[in-house]
């Protein structure tokens, strides 16, 4: 019965994972909303954009730590 129950607990509030690259210029255009935010001038889609590319860094920069700071690239 319990793992009936973990099956469907499980099954109900797991959701779907993605992965995605950002360009040069697409990261760059939103790193404007990021320096925006920070100094307080930013509308609502600035700071959004600016939220997407700290949480871009943040997750390549865990990525390189992950690895035990290896190079990412050959």
């Amino acid at each position: 019965m319990i793992k009936q129950v973990s099956f469907l607990a499980a099954l109900l509030f797991s959701s779907m994972a993605n992965a995605g690259f950002y360009s040069g210029s697409g990261l760059l255009a939103e790193s404007g909303g990021y320096v925006k935010n920070k100094s307080g001038e930013a509308t609502v889609a600035e700071a959004l954009n600016g939220g997407m590319f700290m949480g871009y860094v943040a997750g390549v920069f865990d990525t390189y730590s992950m690895q035990g700071n290896r190079n990412i690239c050959p």
